[in-house]
């Protein structure tokens, strides 16, 4: 994370030119011998030399820096010891020419001015102003500043003018210029070098930032033999594309540097050019970066040193294959403007600026934390951390994670929005401004409420006023929001939010000269609400009535309390921290507890508390972060729960989480629940060593009040005095729901309910993700029955239901639940696994490159049309590149004749790149196959991301294969080919389900095993409304030989025929159905042998048969004549049976017919 680095020097007090001082914006830093591999850097002075730094040439222990907010020091020691000099000066570069005299100059606009060091009264002296110098200069800047062996000074400006001093004390000046003004352009290095007879060599580089053709920048670049008399081109070398430096555009000053007039060094661009032979060549530094400037030493090697990096370059013009080195090594300068941490997680894990670190003293980074920038910790719950993705730009899709970065969970939301404004962590709610306008007056906030739970609820409020979107919200509970934000003119808002979507909006204060930077209401009294603004706190105890300062002016940066304690506060000011304990009172009591070091590095900035430990952080740019323990009295001997558990009412299968500030106490932590009446034992249903404990709620359970607490060893803490347990225990019958005869694409689901009831199903490919509640909720009625649906379910009834259009030899899951709007608990989701027969196809495995780079890329898709209410989401945001992937976890449905929009985003900034192609192929006809000359999409044009895809009119509905591929080339260029070779881009396969009027017809049988004499139901996913015939096969499967069947009309879509007695027993028996139009056969079912017990002898009385799986006569036999016995249920339909012996005891009954 270090950066801030601004100007190295290469120590002329060592000859080797290994000793190297570092201005940064975390202070001096010095290393001792740079050529090492990782060079140890030691920081000399925090709080000076941020900015620009010289020595000497005629006196080396002599060294100049300064600062970049201003403030000049020197060291007449080598840099042992430093002193400021009195008067202020300005940010800028300082130079020595080569009589030791120095200069320091000052290139942005209006300033523009060069000052000159006078010695004998220790100021800097105005010496050259461009303005005053030339009117028509009066918006240029001076972009380089050079001085020849004469000491006579050079200055070039942004408009290319290179202006030459007659004498060493300045002007007048002339204009040397090879060219006349270039009115677009922005800078203009220069170099003075001397050639093998000791004459001066001048070079000199124009360029204009931000071209779209990188080989427009340079305006011109020329090299002079005679002190700028005459000029000549310097040629450059041409990339490939026809620029001279790749990305030059973007580049705002380039410079030269040099050895000798043969030797020279170029930076530009994201090049780093040398030449030895005077310009005529060239060669290109191997690993390419981007540099500000360019330093030499006495050795023959090179520093570039930008903002964030520092490499190095050894015996540069002595080797063919120059390479940079990294140098950064020890050097701590972190960018640190925050610390953020889990209250109950691991105590030495934090989050800075956004990215995870763990460790004691030197942090090292922890997992990757994907779009931490505008993430918000959950105070309640500090596992959980909520972020958009991606974090630039209008976004529907919720990041769900824990406290160590990793992913739990993505939510879509119901809309896109462009930013989370403001987080509340009792509800888990967050907020966003979408849509504003100044004309008309009026906002609309988006609410989205329950986050992480699954079952997020929306809400939008039309504001009394006109918001900007980029304001800060800071809720306080469902009914009351503040705002505040730098477009509201310095106005603190407060926002009260009515059930009938209104939101009142009410100034509560107008801060003056500038807008608040923090604001804070207490969460147990919002009354109390604390504000920053302008380096100074505000607080009012009357919900913004009146108002105090109680820093009596003192400046403060940062500020934070004691957890929820408002009256405990710390703040920082100018190097110093303070605190008190009796903020509220108004005229509060102050400390200091900062430390002599702290105070001398320099080091202030957020101020952040842990309650867990007591510890004390602040975050300072480019200083580090630190910490005190000297609070640790504050923290709690006994573990407290954070804020209060809301619910009154929980029910079985239903998680619990419990967050809480682990203090003095060792875990594991211990859920349980404890029933207020009756002697039953606790119950512990969740356990873990650090916050929080999860369990869920035991289906064992009888309906009643409990009490829920927490307990570590000999500690307890009531969580929720009394609160009531309820479930919703199972309407199916034992056994039910069953899966039955899985074919090539569908399968029978059977259920049987105790009671009358609504069920939902969901059908799933294996190892997507389980659905929640509310899918089921949402779930419709479908004539298809592909996917989800509804059944009505009548008490004891058996009910079928033909579930199709899947895919051959897949693995689903089905998942099922009750729907009750008037029952509280929802019900118990189960499920069940199905695998289809036959033989998948496998598609070609594609070629590719890995890893993919930013222009092959497909980072999402969506599918936009008929039946969408908005884009569904085919493949979620992911920078990540895996060269190929399947993705079936969202599968989107459209409709036969539809014509729908693929969108696809590519590159880690999901923007489509120009010029490429994408190929798109859909399995239409459904044989799991796809082939070449059936692309879908071929090339696109450029700054395209939309496919127009039509669906064809006459398709079967089901699930349809299809794939995505990305051409790493142009899309005017490449044929498609759905394999293709490595010229190819990422590809993704996914899934569409496609709905359609036509019907493919499937039968099927609605058991998976029959006897002789039973009742066979066939059932078809369409009425049949024309005569036909079924045919049963052989116990193998074939129909040679087979038996023609009568078969009974039981509805439009069910039939019934009677198995024959005797049929044999086998597993391959299969049904065909015949007519002039159809042919359909159904998949295997078996037929089995009926063991049934004896009958035995009983008392006299009525013939009746009831048991399912014996029979049980109840008639006494007194002869050997045959009697027939009648039973009916759902397996045997009035057998006759013939019993003996003549006289007592046990018989056999055998079956002799079936009577239809």
């Amino acid at each position: 994370m270090s950066s801030g680095f601004q100007e190295p020097l290469f120590d002329i007090n060592d000859p080797t030119g290994k000793r190297v001082w570092l201005t940064t914006w975390g202070g001096l830093w010095l290393c001792e011998d740079i050529s090492q591999a990782n060079p140890h850097w030691e920081r000399k002075e925090a709080r000076i030399g941020s900015n620009s730094i010289a020595q000497n040439p005629l006196n080396p222990d002599e060294i100049f820096t300064n600062n970049d907010g201003g403030g000049t020091f020197r060291s007449n020691d080598g840099g042992q010891t430093w002193i400021q000099l009195g008067s202020f000066t300005p940010s800028g570069r300082l130079m020595y020419n080569g009589l030791g005299d120095l200069f320091l100059f000052v290139s942005y606009y209006p300033s523009n001015q060069i000052y000159r060091y006078n010695r004998s009264t220790g100021v800097f002296d105005y010496f050259f102003n461009v303005t005053a110098n030339s009117s028509s200069d009066a918006k240029q800047k001076i972009t380089d500043i050079d001085f020849d062996r004469d000491n006579l000074i050079y200055i070039s400006l942004s408009n290319g003018k290179i202006l030459k001093s007659q004498t060493q004390y300045g002007g007048p000046w002339i204009n040397i210029s090879p060219i006349s003004n270039s009115a677009s352009s922005n800078f203009t290095g220069l170099a003075i070098s001397r050639n093998e007879f000791g004459n001066k060599v001048f070079w000199a580089i124009n360029i204009r930032p931000n071209s779209f053709e990188p080989a427009d920048n340079i305006v011109w670049a020329k090299k002079s033999l005679d002190c700028g008399v005459s000029w000549t081109d310097v040629i450059l070398p041409i990339n490939g594309d026809g620029s001279r430096f790749s990305s030059l555009g973007w580049r705002l000053d380039l410079s030269f540097n040099y050895g000798s007039d043969s030797e020279i060094i170029l930076s530009g661009g994201n090049q780093i050019l040398i030449s030895s032979n005077g310009g005529v060549s060239w060669k290109k530094v191997s690993n390419q970066t981007y540099d500000k400037d360019i330093w030499l030493s006495p050795g023959g090697s090179a520093l570039l040193v930008n903002f964030i990096s520092i490499r190095y370059l050894a015996n540069l013009f002595n080797t063919s294959y120059p390479y940079l080195q990294s140098k950064e090594s020890d050097i701590i300068t972190p960018s640190i403007s925050s610390v953020h941490f889990s209250d109950a997680e691991n105590p030495d894990l934090l989050f800075l600026n956004g990215s995870v670190f763990t460790g004691d003293g030197i942090l090292s980074p922890g997992n990757t934390y994907n779009s931490t920038q505008g993430a918000f910790f959950d105070i309640d719950e500090p596992n959980l951390v909520v972020s958009l993705a991606p974090a630039v730009g209008w976004s529907d899709t919720l990041l769900i994670q824990d406290s160590k970065g990793r992913l739990m969970n993505k939510h879509k939301l119901d809309r896109k929005v462009p930013a989370i404004l403001g987080y509340e962590s009792v509800g888990n709610s967050l907020y966003s401004i979408i849509d504003a306008s100044s004309l008309y007056d009026y906002t609309r906030l988006y609410r989205t409420s329950k986050v992480g739970s699954g079952e997020e609820e929306s809400n939008i409020y039309t504001l009394n006023q006109y918001i900007h979107y980029q304001s800060s919200v800071v809720p306080v509970n469902d009914s009351l929001v503040y705002i505040y934000g730098a477009f509201l003119n310095g106005s603190l808002y407060k926002v009260s939010l009515k059930k009938d979507g209104l939101g009142i909006v009410e100034e509560v204060k107008n801060f003056t000269n500038g807008n608040p930077s923090r604001v804070v209401v207490g969460r147990e009294n919002p009354n109390v609400i604390i504000v920053m603004h302008s380096a100074s706190l505000y607080v009012s105890l009357d919900a913004g009535e009146s108002w105090s300062e109680p820093l009596n002016q003192d400046i403060a940066y940062s500020f934070t309390n004691v957890g929820s304690d408002l009256d405990k506060l710390f703040y920082t000011s100018n190097e110093k921290v303070y605190f008190t304990n009796n903020f509220l009172s108004l005229n509060p009591s102050w400390e200091v507890i900062t430390s002599t070091e702290l105070e001398k590095l320099g080091a202030w900035g957020g101020l952040r508390y842990r309650e867990s430990d007591g510890l004390l952080f602040m975050a300072s740019s480019y200083k580090g972060v630190y910490s005190t323990d000297y609070f640790k009295g504050l923290v709690s001997p006994e573990l407290a729960i954070i804020r209060n558990f809301q619910k009154d009412t929980l029910c079985f299968n239903e998680k619990v989480t419990i967050p809480f500030v682990q203090s003095n106490c060792a875990g594991p932590f211990k859920l349980i629940l404890s029933p207020l009446h009756g002697n039953v034992s606790d119950i512990i249903f969740g356990e873990s060593t650090q916050s929080p404990v999860s369990g869920i709620i035991p289906d064992t359970l009888v309906n009643g009040r409990y009490r829920l607490k927490i307990v570590s060893g000999n500690f307890e803490k009531q969580v929720k005095s009394s609160l009531y347990i309820k479930g919703d225990s199972s309407i199916f019958h034992n056994g039910y729901p069953r899966v039955i005869n899985p074919g090539n694409t569908s399968f029978v689901m059977k259920f049987r309910s105790k009671k009358e009831a609504k069920v939902a199903y969901i059908l799933k490919v294996k190892g997507s993700s389980k659905p929640t509640h509310l899918d089921f909720n949402q779930v419709k009625d479908s004539i298809e029955m592909n996917f989800q649906g509804l059944v009505q379910l009548k008490k004891d009834s058996i009910t079928n239901v033909l579930i199709s259009g899947l895919q051959r030899n897949t693995e689903y899951v089905i998942y099922f639940a009750s729907i009750d709007p008037n029952c509280l608990c929802q019900s118990i989701i189960n499920s069940k696994e199905i695998k289809t027969t036959g033989n998948l196809i496998s598609l070609c495995r594609p070629y590719y490159y890995y890893p993919c780079d930013n222009n092959t890329l497909i980072s999402s898709m969506s599918i936009s049309g008929p039946g969408l209410q908005n884009p569904a989401e085919v493949k979620t945001f992911d920078s990540g590149c895996t060269g190929f992937k399947t993705q079936n976890e969202n599968v989107p449905t459209v409709q036969a004749g539809g014509t729908y929009t693929l969108n696809v985003k590519t590159g880690y900034l999901a923007q489509l790149k120009q010029e490429k192609a994408l190929g798109v192929w859909i399995d239409f006809n459904g044989d799991d196959q796809i082939y070449d000359n059936q692309v879908f999409a071929g090339k696109l044009s450029s700054w395209s991301s939309d496919i127009v895809i039509n669906i064809p009119d006459q398709i079967s509905p089901g699930l349809r294969r299809a794939r995505v591929r990305m051409v790493d080339g142009s899309a005017f260029s490449y044929n498609m080919a759905i394999c293709g070779s490595t010229s190819y881009g990422e590809t993704i396969d996914f899934m569409v389900n496609v709905r359609s009027g036509k019907n493919d017809t499937l039968l099927h049988v609605t058991d998976s095993t029959y006897y002789s004499c039973q009742n066979v139901n066939l059932l078809t996913n369409v009425p049949l409304s024309q005569s036909f015939e079924l045919e049963l096969s052989s116990a193998h499967g074939d129909f040679n030989g087979s038996t023609l069947l009568t078969a009974e009309e039981v509805s439009g879509n069910r039939f019934a025929f009677q198995l024959p007695l005797n049929t044999p027993i086998g597993d391959q028996y299969r049904v065909n159905l015949r007519s002039t139009t159809l042919n359909l056969t159904t998949p295997s079912f078996r037929v089995d042998f009926q063991n049934y017990q004896d009958l035995q002898k009983s008392p006299s009385g009525g013939r009746e048969v009831v048991d399912k799986n014996y029979i049980d006569s109840k008639a006494e036999i007194t002869n050997t004549a045959r009697t027939a016995y009648k039973a009916w249920n759902s397996i045997i339909l009035q057998p006759d049976f013939m019993a003996s012996p003549s006289s007592g005891g046990a018989f056999k009954a055998e079956i002799v017919g079936c009577e239809n």
